[in-house]
């Protein structure tokens, strides 16, 4: 009887010894992920042979790797801020090589972000973008993207996380760090003038007598002066826009001091312009009306003039020709308005073209929510593009930063201006 009952003692501490051992096993075979080498694209996991892993790039955040143990369980990716941002605009563009990677779940450092998933493009897996007036604050190695992702196979997978836009603040004001996928280089310093004089030498025969000055003024447009030629010079005097216009009417008149100088060509703004040779001191007038305004940019061409002067090295030539504005109507956001009556300028408050996406004659928020969305990809109710980029007028209305082309920038332009933190564009 004692015996029996030594036994059963003795069986029942191999049993719990037995188990202890199980257990101790069992939590040492846990698997444990492996931190990656400095070369991530070489075993990341140390798990090579029993799971897929992610390797991910992007031309500007850094990124934090994860392998998945196995099939069908989740594995996640994080782009970290490179530095410290206050982010006042963001936009981007997922892309992966294999479709088989399928993702799950998304977020960012703001919840203002506007995502988008639905693509043609097989290898674009996410698309966001986010503007705000108020600078969102991402702290140096701060997540800005957090993903997650499945796959039912085994394997090696790359995504690339392309930061199309970035704009932040800074305590000198907004600084451009991506514009068009790339990073934008230093700005050339503004407080080193590198114009040349067009009065130096503008024929490369430089003789002490040899002068030819002829300059371009306007009442409303900028001229720029180009010289060529030898024993006889032709100028081109550029008369541009100074701000957007959508120009209803107007009517110029060419004037000029010395007799040298002759009118060879010239153009408008607008085939439909009739012009009328002057004489003497009168070269040119021309006269415009249309019920449909033609669309003029900042800095395109209003009117542009070839003036020849034939004349010897030893003859000075000096000679102004302007360019008076006489009449002029546009249509605007706040409706038609006359900028331009009997050659004064009578309307001197900003003119306001850019910005209205939605071309209903004014511009608010709406505009801006309209861009975002079609930036995000968004489309409309029978799956066609909110803004047609072959509509090459809506595109300059659009493009509130003039840099021809449309991004989450021009989302902050209007909204600044909608703020009154700019009164034009």
């Amino acid at each position: 009887m004692k015996i029996t009952k030594i036994a059963a003692v003795l069986l029942s501490l191999a049993l719990v010894i037995g188990m202890f051992g199980y257990s101790t096993f069992s939590a040492s075979a846990k698997y444990v992920p492996v931190q990656p080498p400095e070369d991530n694209t070489e075993n990341p996991t140390g798990y090579c042979e029993e799971t897929y892993t992610i390797v991910s790039r992007s031309n500007y955040c850094y990124t934090a790797y994860e392998g998945i143990p196995n099939v069908n369980s989740i594995g996640s990716v994080i782009y970290r801020a490179p530095e410290d941002l206050e982010i006042v605009s963001f936009q981007f563009a997922l892309y992966r090589e294999n479709t088989d990677l399928e993702l799950v779940n998304y977020s960012s450092f703001t919840g203002q972000m506007a995502f988008n998933t639905n693509f043609d493009d097989d290898q674009v897996i996410l698309k966001g973008s986010v503007s705000s007036l108020d600078p969102i604050l991402v702290e140096e190695d701060v997540p800005i993207l957090n993903l997650e992702f499945l796959s039912e196979t085994r394997g090696k997978y790359d995504l690339y996380l392309e930061i199309e836009d970035l704009q932040v603040r800074t305590e000198s004001g907004d600084k451009i760090i991506i514009q068009n996928g790339e990073l934008v280089e230093p700005q050339t310093d503004p407080t080193q003038d590198t114009t040349e004089d067009p009065y130096e030498n503008p024929t490369g025969h430089c003789t002490d007598d040899a002068m030819y000055h002829l300059t371009g003024y306007s009442n409303y447009c900028p001229a720029t002066p180009e010289f060529s030629g030898w024993d006889y010079g032709w100028y081109t005097l550029d008369f541009v826009a100074p701000e957007d216009l959508e120009i209803l009417s107007l009517d110029f008149t060419l004037y000029h001091e010395s007799s040298i100088t002759t009118l060879d060509e010239y153009s408008a703004f607008s085939d439909e312009m009739v012009f009328e040779p002057g004489t003497d001191q009168v070269l040119l007038s021309g006269n415009f009306t249309s019920l449909d305004p033609v669309l003029v940019m900042k800095g395109e061409s209003l009117l542009k003039t070839d003036i020849s002067i034939t004349t010897d090295y030893d003859t000075e030539l000096v000679d102004m020709v302007y360019l008076s504005i006489n009449n002029m109507t546009v249509k605007t956001a706040d409706g038609e308005r006359v900028i331009f009556k009997d050659g004064n300028r009578v309307d001197k408050k900003p003119i306001v073209f850019v910005g209205d996406v939605d071309k209903n004659g004014k511009v608010n928020i709406n505009d801006a929510t309209m861009l975002q969305r079609h930036l995000a990809e968004f489309t409309d109710a029978e799956g066609k593009s909110i803004i047609d980029e072959a509509d090459t007028e809506l595109v300059k209305r659009a493009d509130a930063n003039r840099d021809n082309k449309i991004s989450v920038l021009d989302v902050t332009e209007i909204q600044r201006y909608v703020a009154k933190m700019i009164d034009r564009f």
